[in-house]
């Protein structure tokens, strides 16, 4: 327990100024002992997917070529909802609004609306997307489709899809097979904290902690002395009277929880009313960890989401790492990997986001690798988009793969994988792009050096044997 009082405290959220989280002797976020209870599991399912044919074909997005048109006028309006010719509606407007493009189309869901996205595979910063409501009229192949507001529209040629080969249809297994589709991190009801939410008897139990017999007064950040000598020296200090104040006060009570069975049964009564009404909180969490267990604290842990309030603003990444660490404490990997997966891809919902605040948030690639997961295999299963998995099928984020890809140890197998995935013409076109683009993340990532020249040379020569149309998506 003494352990995991080390990992779950509520200073370290503020501290790290070295690392984002807390590093261990091993050089990893996760201490020896997880790391081998993590291994064990590993093994298993590493041994187990190694026995396995594949499931099934997996199919590719459906997609082909499509003119899209921006509805410059009423005229071009009507032409499109008469069904018009593409050539006929062409005439209708200047080239520069309209061009011709690789379309893609998928489900999706805004809010609690589900629509089909019409997205096309462009050179622009700001790719050019439909999306309309989920209906059978609305989920067409062929024809013309236009947006609700009547100003922009598709003309599709006939859209397919296509089989992925095995080899990469492997890939897309492994991940399904390590990252269990059954499960998710966060229980059927969890909601996102509120300071209006009340949990009475928590706020009875963190009083009480606070100002616990024998402890001394909690001590404050001094805003006159960061006036004064500023606000890194400020916070130094403070941050050395709370780490002696806070040592102090959890000697004291530790020995209050060991002897009061009225406040053993407190901390039980705020557990269970925090569950019931979803209403924890990083605190009570740390300790119902401490001194009830570690599962007990898991669960409050998923039944709270946290919304990260700007940029800079640690919290949800914080709380999928504390998600982490207690399930692999309790030894539930299907929780653990789809957090620390999270992490990795910086899945995080925040009010704003600043790209300044992104290149300190790393991606602990390192970790799955020494836990003996193909790392660089699982991460690119993840890029694969397909239509026939589960829905809770984990999808990596493009940006952060690639970069997460440069902390790899075996970087020449990543780069040769991802350019032999760019040439392969039994590779459907959206997957091939994907994969350009997490090449291309990847190589900007790794900074100036001749690797990246290097592959930059090989990349160049494989768009070069493109078709126009990719050609100029990638140029």
């Amino acid at each position: 327990m003494k352990r995991l009082v080390l990992i779950l405290m509520v200073l370290a959220r503020t501290v790290a100024a070295q690392s984002e989280f807390p590093v261990h002797a091993n050089g990893l976020i996760y201490d020896d002992p997880t790391m081998k209870r993590l291994g064990v599991i590993v093994d298993s399912l590493n041994v187990r997917f190694r026995k396995c044919a594949l499931a099934h074909p997996y199919q590719s997005y459906e997609q082909g070529p499509a003119l899209w048109v921006e509805i410059t006028s009423a005229d071009v309006r009507k032409a499109i909802r008469e069904n018009a010719s593409p050539d006929r509606v062409r005439q209708l407007v200047d080239s520069s609004h309209s061009e011709a493009c690789w379309v893609v189309r998928y489900p999706d869901t805004y809010g609690s609306r589900h629509v089909i996205v019409f997205r096309a595979l462009s050179s622009a910063y700001s790719p050019k997307e439909i999306a309309v409501k989920a209906t059978r009229k609305n989920n067409r192949s062929a024809g013309w489709v236009m947006d609700d507001e009547g100003t922009e529209a598709f003309w599709l040629e006939g859209l397919s899809s296509t089989t992925l080969p095995e080899k990469y249809g492997r890939l897309v297994q492994y991940v399904d097979c390590m990252v269990d589709t059954t499960t998710d991190i966060y229980y059927d009801g969890a909601t996102y904290e509120s300071y209006k939410q009340r949990n009475d008897k928590a706020a009875e139990f963190i009083a009480m902690a606070d100002v616990v017999y024998g402890a001394e007064r909690k001590p404050v950040y001094d805003e006159k002395l960061a006036t004064a000598f500023g606000a890194d020296s400020a916070y130094a200090i403070f941050h050395k009277e709370y780490k002696r104040w806070d040592s102090i006060r959890l000697f004291s009570l530790d020995r209050l929880m060991e002897k009061s069975s009225y406040h053993q049964d407190l901390l039980r009564e705020a557990f269970e009313e925090a569950f019931d009404n979803k209403t924890s909180s990083a605190e009570l969490e740390y300790y119902v960890a401490r001194y009830l267990s570690p599962s007990a604290a898991l669960k409050l842990l998923r039944s709270r989401r946290v919304m990260g309030r700007c940029s800079m603003d640690s919290r949800p990444r914080q709380h999928a790492i504390d998600i982490c660490m207690l399930s692999a404490e309790t030894a539930q990997w299907d929780v653990f990997l789809r957090s620390h997966l999270n992490v990795m891809n910086d899945r995080f919902n925040r009010m704003s986001d600043g790209s300044y605040a992104q290149p300190g948030r790393k991606t602990y690639l390192k970790e799955l690798e020494v836990l003996d997961i193909d790392a660089p295999d699982l991460l690119l299963g993840t890029c694969f988009r397909v239509t026939n998995v589960s829905g809770r099928h984990y999808f990596g984020t493009i940006a952060r793969i690639g970069r997460a890809l440069t902390d790899t140890e075996n970087k020449d197998a990543v780069e040769a994988t991802l350019l032999a995935m760019i040439a392969d013409p039994q590779l459907d076109r959206f997957n091939r792009m994907i994969m350009a683009n997490t090449l291309i993340t990847y190589l900007n990532e790794l900074g100036d050096c001749p690797r990246k020249a290097a592959c930059s040379e090989r990349l160049s020569a494989e768009i070069a044997k493109m078709d126009p149309t990719m050609r100029a998506i990638l140029k």
